[in-house]
């Protein structure tokens, strides 16, 4: 038993004021089972769980894994380790390349996560904070629940990896530990985070805190050190093997990335953007203060003072979870890519911890109160889903067929809709962006090589003035329409000029 494990009768004033479980279970149980049955609409039962490009090209390195080849990152890319990417990959052996089948690892990938915030709960807070944790990590915020069912290529596993790093440094902070279970939970904290420095750098905001504060309470002997740093070394060995023969690539940012005004400007963009969407204040897919302007503010500010105040009371491996959510603006604000949090996937990795948190200070109160902070984070999360649901995801399987129809199997298109057509078609029309990150260039050499390729354009887009004027004054064997889709068929020299531009 962990020595702390005692958090929260230190945080209650007498003994009787624990809910008793059976009460607050059943709220719990009910979260849970929404939780699951709310991915599983979004991810197969509702036009949302229709794939985008990312998740496009998610699907085609899976089926490149099938066949042999397994890259050391997303495509593209010198980071995103692919990790789910053979995970995705298991689920198309199993059940078919296909949208559905591409569900599967993100949906395995966020109970796992669950999972491990009830673990690191019991071990940290205590029983009954980790229920409460549990609920609220399978429902709130909504912006969590949505993204866990993206295949987004390393977000997931970067999120188990990371909670498995907490509960690992939670495990070696009890000191009644057997030797044997602390060499051997120093060797997995080893791989683990090895791993996660594959995986994603996302992941140290949360690895690094977790670090300083297990050697700063927690030193290791020299042999568990030594073990850790060798297991350390096999986790992240892809990424070893990739940097070395790239010249350390990873270690240097890529030229597309605009910081957009620097460290200064990413706290500002989290505290007006970020702590509303990790509270689940606002929309994940659309900006505005789900409660009103007036009073989403001030909820958001009485949250943050409550949180201030539990946090203060926590002792032990407790503190840790304190120390992570404190730095983790600091920290991602270093990242480039900061800037944008459109949605929650650079949040993504705080909202397990920040529910352990709020079951930490919602213990202390008996089970009416723990039970209606539960129906009121549901009861947000289902109101922010309706104003969600009203989101209109890119669907090209209309376009797939009537391009299929023409045996017309080689397009360029704007990014968001040349990958989809290959995951539409399962690879029977190969795409590249026009616009946009070119993540295969093989496909893009394979368009180039046609004697007929489909430019397609999706009606008002930006690109639509721009490569309509191309057009102009170049022989053009086929023209038609698709919905909102302008196609145009065009012989092999006019495609190698069009894909140059990308």
């Amino acid at each position: 038993m962990v020595a702390t494990s005692n958090t929260l009768d230190e945080l209650a004033e007498v003994p009787d004021v624990e809910p008793p479980r059976s009460r607050l279970g059943a709220w719990v149980i009910v979260l849970v089972v929404v939780g699951v049955g709310l991915r599983a609409w979004i991810s197969w039962g509702s036009h949302l769980g229709i794939p985008d490009a990312d998740e496009a090209v998610s699907a085609n390195m899976a089926r490149a894994v099938l066949h042999g080849h397994l890259p050391a990152f997303y495509w593209g890319q010198n980071y995103g380790g692919t990790g789910e990417t053979v995970l995705i990959a298991g689920a198309f052996r199993a059940l078919g390349a296909s949208a559905a089948s591409l569900r599967v690892a993100p949906f395995g990938l966020a109970m796992a996560a669950v999972w491990l915030t009830w673990r690191i709960g019991r071990r940290a807070l205590g029983a009954q904070a980790a229920r409460i944790a549990t609920g609220l990590a399978a429902i709130w915020p909504l912006g969590s629940v949505f993204w866990s069912t993206r295949a987004r290529g390393f977000y997931g596993v970067g999120q188990v990896l990371s909670l498995a790093t907490v509960l690992l440094a939670v495990r070696l902070a009890d000191q009644d530990e057997p030797v044997a279970s602390r060499r051997r939970d120093w060797l997995l904290l080893g791989l683990v985070v090895g791993a996660a420095w594959w995986t994603s750098p996302l992941c140290m905001v949360v690895v690094v805190p977790v670090l300083l504060w297990l050697l700063a309470t927690h030193r290791p002997t020299l042999r568990d050190a030594a073990l850790a740093t060798i297991a350390f070394a096999v986790g992240a060995l892809p990424w070893l093997v990739w940097n070395v023969r790239n010249g350390w690539a990873s270690l240097t940012p890529l030229p597309q990335i605009q910081d957009h005004n620097g460290y200064v400007d990413h706290l500002h963009v989290f505290a007006v953007r970020g702590i509303p969407l990790v509270l689940g204040l606002q929309s994940p897919l659309r900006p505005g203060w789900i409660l009103g302007r007036l009073v989403g503010p001030l909820v958001a500010l009485a949250v943050l003072v409550w949180l201030a105040w539990v946090s203060r009371r926590l002792r032990g491996p407790a503190r840790m979870l304190v120390l992570v959510a404190l730095a983790y603006p600091f920290l991602l604000a270093l990242s480039p890519y900061s800037w944008f949090l459109e949605d929650t996937r650079y949040l993504y990795l705080l909202n397990p911890l920040l529910a352990l948190l709020v079951g930490a200070g919602l213990a202390r109160y008996r089970a009416g109160v723990a039970g209606g902070a539960l129906v009121a984070a549901l009861v947000l999360s289902l109101v922010s889903f309706r104003s969600m649901d009203a989101h209109s995801p890119l669907d090209v399987r209309p376009l797939a067929r009537a391009l299929e129809e023409r045996h017309l199997d080689r397009v360029a298109a704007d990014y968001w809709i040349a990958y989809p057509l290959d995951l539409a078609t399962r690879g029977r029309v190969v795409g590249t962006p026009i616009s946009g990150a070119i993540r295969s260039q093989a496909a893009a050499e394979h368009v180039r090589r046609g004697a007929r390729v489909a430019v397609v354009v999706a009606a008002g887009s930006p690109d639509e003035r721009r490569f309509l004027q191309f057009m102009q004054g170049h022989p053009i064997i086929d023209t038609f329409a698709v919905d909102a889709f302008h196609v145009t068929v065009v012989g092999r020299p006019d495609a190698a000029r069009l894909i140059g531009t990308g």
